[in-house]
């Protein structure tokens, strides 16, 4: 009864069925817009059909005696339970959801009048292609929705692929707190920031932070903020691809911007299905006094990076934040990304390099060859393979040295880098992966991948960060490890089709960090699925005992919570 109480008065009101006929057009069914189509006994012998467009994903949470239980019902299946109640006195014969998906490219534009062009590219998308419609109907209903959508579509070819799916699940879990699954755990504090402002830490070392277990609004946020309103910070370069709409990083900006020191802002405009928000954000921060611009217009910028120019004594000083996530304050407490801090020294171009970079997104110059950072489509691919070269050099130069590649990223589909990497297996080179999502080599292959081990972490949190780690005997004979992070996946489009930029990290105890963390992964076995050679996954072994298990994401959630405790009083 609660259920249905919640019903009528928070869902019942905002929705309207419509009759289908040749005189009253179908609602407008935008991408990915969801709908409930009910056939109805007319009382003539015949049937009518009748739509409502379900609203957006939500969830119901039902109350129950006890407190701890968390149970949770889809706005969708609420609605389709007591859709009786939109056609009393009628007979259903049937209900059947569907979705439209349209064909929804990434936006591109000219550079004769970029805003323009993508303003418009946004507004056709309205009466694109419809490229699928999810439904969980059977096949003998197919032909009658492939008519619902006939007038909408504009091309001639016109070709239909009906899944089977739970429509908007994904989308209705995001929206909300992962902490109504999971016992609740806060972001803890940077300890390296306690007790002084960033640019005074990052004068003593560089810093690299681990989210979701530390604050990224203490530290991220914080960054930008202290900028802000420091009498010594002259300027200010970020680069922001996806922000949330009330962004805590948009505000320190705008505060800096007022506050006389200069702005520059590369927006990117093109990611997708963000174009609409980013044009808004382009606007406010233009208003605001920040240097708006858009990088290369046949190229994504998916970088993340900061930089800020101080004035200390007679000299500039140049801070620089490279993450693997994007700056976005929502996502940074559902996504698992690494952030590094550091502050230009003399064996380190991180801020010059940056200086370069947004001299090039800018459109004013070229990328230097002489750089630290990895930056795609110039460096970032070469770079890679020749590490991958140096590993597969010393271990046919040192056969009995340990060897390793270890790579953390989201998914893995470039076959040049692949086949090095098989390359590399084959010389007797350790390849430890940690891929979230697409991957296209495979371990265990007779004499082409015997030494690759591959798994991907599902958890809580979204494994997002890009971490790439080289271990081999260098030509001094030394042993040495070269560690990088940063915005790229190994994909064709990050590789050479993006921007994107690629930190190395030269400090010793940050690059132990880095390598625990990798550790830390191979010896998951509650969350750690095992690619096999036939391209499937093997799920975590069941039974084991409580004591032995261990999950990667719950140990940080605990060890960052420990030493907040052991060193905050």
């Amino acid at each position: 009864q609660k259920l249905k109480d919640e019903f009528k008065k928070n869902i019942y009101p905002m929705i309207q069925p419509l009759t289908l006929t040749n005189e009253l057009p179908i609602p407008d069914m935008a991408d990915g817009g969801s709908f409930i189509i009910t056939k109805l006994d007319d009382g003539n012998g015949g049937t009518t059909n009748c739509i409502l467009k379900l609203p957006e994903p939500g969830l119901v949470k039902i109350k129950s005696f006890d407190e701890y239980d968390q149970t949770y019902v889809l706005t969708d299946d609420v609605i389709e339970e007591f859709i009786r109640e939109f056609y009393r006195g009628k007979q259903i014969i049937n209900n059947d959801r569907i979705r439209v998906l349209r064909k929804v490219d990434s936006l591109n534009a000219d550079d004769s009048d970029y805003i323009y062009g993508i303003r418009k590219q946004i507004k056709d998308r309205k009466c694109a292609e419809v490229q699928m419609i999810d439904t969980l109907v059977d096949s003998g209903s197919i032909n009658e929705y492939k008519g619902l959508v006939n007038g909408k579509v504009k091309r001639r070819k016109r070709k239909y692929v009906f899944g089977l799916s739970h429509l908007n699940l994904a989308r209705s879990i995001f929206k909300y707190d992962n902490n109504m699954i999971f016992p609740k755990a806060k972001p803890r504090t940077p300890i390296e920031f306690v007790g002084e402002t960033i640019f005074e830490a990052l004068s003593d070392n560089d810093v690299l932070l681990h989210f979701p277990y530390e604050s990224f609004q203490l530290s991220t946020v914080r960054f930008l903020e202290e900028a802000a309103v420091d009498p010594d910070v002259i300027a200010i370069k970020q680069t922001l691809y996806r922000v949330s709409d009330d962004s805590p990083l948009v505000s320190a900006l705008i505060k800096a911007a007022e506050n006389g020191k200069q702005v520059i802002v590369l927006l990117e405009l093109k990611a997708k299905m963000d174009e609409k928000h980013n044009l808004e954000l382009t606007e406010k921060l233009k208003n605001a006094g920040c240097n708006v611009i858009f990088g290369p217009i046949r190229m994504k910028t998916h970088a993340k990076v900061t930089l800020i120019i101080r004035k200390e004594g007679n000299k500039l000083a140049k801070y620089a934040n490279v993450s693997t996530g994007n700056f976005n304050d929502k996502t940074a407490k559902l996504y698992e990304d690494v952030s590094y801090f550091v502050k230009e020294r003399s064996k380190h171009r991180i801020g010059t390099d940056l200086c370069d970079l947004f001299n090039y997104l800018g459109g004013f110059s070229n990328i230097s060859s002489s750089n630290d950072l990895l930056i795609s489509p110039t460096s970032f691919r070469s770079s890679i393979t020749e590490e991958i070269d140096k590993c597969i050099e010393s271990k046919k130069n040192n056969p009995e040295a340990n060897v390793v590649i270890r790579m953390k990223c989201n998914s893995f589909t470039d076959k040049k880098i692949g086949m090095k990497l098989y390359e590399a297996s084959q010389a007797g080179v350790k390849v430890n992966l940690v891929i979230r999502g697409m991957c296209i080599i495979k371990p265990g292959v007779e004499n082409q991948s015997e030494n690759i081990n591959i798994i991907s972490i599902v958890g809580r949190y979204l494994e997002h960060s890009r971490l790439y780690e080289f271990t081999y005997i260098d030509d001094n004979g030394s042993a040495i490890t070269k560690t990088f992070l940063g915005s790229g996946d190994i994909m064709p489009r990050n590789l050479d089709y993006r921007v994107e930029v690629i930190a190395p990290v030269k400090t010793s105890a940050l690059k132990q960090k880095i390598s625990e963390i990798f550790d830390d992964y191979f010896i998951d076995n509650t969350n750690s699925y095992k690619l096999l050679p036939d391209g499937s996954y093997k799920e975590p072994d069941e039974g084991v005992p409580e004591e032995k298990q261990f999950s990667i994401q719950e140990f940080y959630i605990k060890k960052y919570k420990t030493l907040e405790k052991t060193i905050i009083r």
